[in-house]
């Protein structure tokens, strides 16, 4: 039954420019699965579900930092990118991340000048 309802979650998830609802709440079913039933057959499953509800929400987070950097809000996208580090090391947008941060910090100083 949970297996089914993060399910029902996941199949709702369409793209990183739409409400993240379904990607966290189809996360939280499966993680409660894994955590309930870690040994149930399906729990291997979920594992599998998890990541790849974890690779949308860091590319959910890069998504939104470059927005804030094409608007020329910073701060804001230097926030996104760093969150994203903190909370997603190693999905593969960690470098990509850095790369804006370092950006984000240039164009700061540039407007400082």
């Amino acid at each position: 039954m949970i297996y089914q309802k993060g399910l029902c979650h996941f199949l709702q998830i369409t793209t990183i420019d739409r409400d993240q609802a379904p990607v966290t709440k189809a996360r939280d079913e499966f993680e409660k699965l894994v955590r309930r039933f870690p040994n149930d057959e399906y729990s291997s499953k979920a594992k599998e579900y998890i990541r790849e509800c974890i690779v949308k929400q860091s590319e959910y987070e890069l998504y939104v930092g470059h927005f804030y950097y094409k608007m020329g809000k910073y701060e804001p996208a230097m926030t996104r990118f760093k969150f994203l580090i903190e909370n997603y090391p190693d999905v593969g947008q960690y470098h990509e991340a850095l790369e804006y941060i370092a950006k984000c910090e240039n164009k700061l100083a540039e407007v400082k000048k």
